[in-house]
């Protein structure tokens, strides 16, 4: 079997946790590179890695490796990802696969070409208890899907000297919001459901027109400094969206997704009402899956490896009562897309380039369908 040799492109907060999941599942990270050399030197030194780059494209020619995890800010994923392709090398990329539709086609279009796996990281498809409802929807076991509803909700950008990177649309895209967390959502919608979101209705809103940026870098989550300077920047991203949805069976369903919601730190909620019985997940109480029934006793199934069906006992990893979190969710992410490059073979769970490529066409068409007022299809 073949020994997976892994880099790690980009050393920030998103970068540490997948430097942290290689660990904890084995495979052998032989390099970083981050354009901030100190932080790439400070990541490789806590976990003993010996390749330290400034550029990217130095590491690619010097490490023999054969997989690269892109955790850069949006806009360098695509350039980066194309070159890791180019060189026949498997990669798991932080969602955006990139800024445009057009981009992500050609990077699926590539790495079939160059026969490399690629991913993209929409890494809450890795709690038992969503696996454990998809599974459940396989089997037929709320009936008919009728109706999808959920959000997800944050509140870091509440307040109008928060700032970062992704506030600007050279660096995070057109969209932020939607594209940031609502497709996290979509992803969800869509991978436990087994069906496809072909049109939307979107009303976005911008609650600052104009946001104060700190000089000095600004970190994701972080706090902007009492007395630090600030310039004046115009805004042209969203703070929030609400989208209305229709699904290929005919199911009608709708989420928000807000940065601006006062003491929502990282609320994601799925719901899917079938003709049978229904199904709700929280990620505030991610290990457990709630099942509503018209007729007798609703129940509440928790994680556990031995009572849940086949798809959740696969991402369950300790006891009953011991609770596994967003950490575990990225080890799970990693650990099967290391899994499908040994088998040569995806595995159905994994989110590939052609999810990453499909959230990008519903990005598009919600931002078209919130300038024009009116229901988009969203392109094949």
């Amino acid at each position: 079997m073949p020994t997976n040799k892994a880099a790690v492109i980009g050393t920030g907060y998103i970068g540490a946790a997948h430097i942290e999941a290689l660990a904890r599942i084995g495979v052998q990270i032989k390099a970083v590179a981050d354009t901030n050399i100190g932080n790439a030197e400070v990541i490789a030194g806590r976990y003993n890695i010996k390749g330290t780059y400034q550029d990217y494209r130095e590491m690619l020619e010097n490490e023999d490796i054969n997989s690269v995890h892109i955790c850069t800010p949006n806009n360098m994923h695509y350039e980066i990802a194309m070159a890791v392709v180019e060189k026949k090398l498997n990669v798991l990329c932080e969602k955006p696969l990139s800024l445009t539709a057009e981009q992500s086609a050609a990077l699926c279009k590539e790495a079939k070409r160059n026969s490399v796996l690629g991913a993209v990281n929409f890494n809450y498809r890795y709690y038992p208890a969503v696996q454990h409802a998809r599974g459940l929807i396989k089997t037929n076991g709320i009936g008919k899907i009728n109706i999808v509803i959920g959000n997800y909700l944050q509140d870091w950008l509440l307040y109008d000297t928060d700032y970062n990177w992704r506030l600007d649309p050279k660096v995070g895209g057109k969209s932020r919001a939607i594209a940031d967390i609502g497709s996290h959502w979509c992803d969800l919608a869509q991978h436990v459901s087994g069906l496809k979101i072909t049109d939307v209705m979107a009303d976005l809103l911008t609650v600052h027109k104009e946001r104060k940026q700190a000089k000095g870098e600004m970190l994701t989550f972080k706090k902007a400094d009492a007395d630090a300077e600030y310039t004046q920047i115009p805004m042209t991203t969203e703070d929030y969206g609400g989208v209305l949805v229709r699904f290929e069976n005919g199911a009608r369903g709708m989420f928000c997704a807000s940065q601006v919601s006062a003491g929502q730190k990282c609320r994601i909620r799925l719901e899917l009402y079938g003709s049978d019985s229904s199904l709700s997940w929280d990620h505030g109480d991610a290990n457990s899956l709630w099942i509503g029934k018209r007729d007798g006793n609703c129940e509440t199934v928790t994680k556990s490896p031995v009572d849940m069906n086949e798809q959740g006992a696969a991402m369950a990893h300790y006891p009953a009562g011991h609770p596994e979190g967003y950490p575990s969710v990225i080890k799970n992410m990693c650990l099967d897309f290391y899994n499908c490059i040994t088998r040569g073979k995806e595995s159905g769970t994994l989110p590939t380039f052609e999810d990453g490529y499909c959230q990008n066409r519903i990005v598009e068409a919600i931002l078209e369908s919130s300038r024009r007022s009116c229901w988009v299809r969203v392109e094949n």
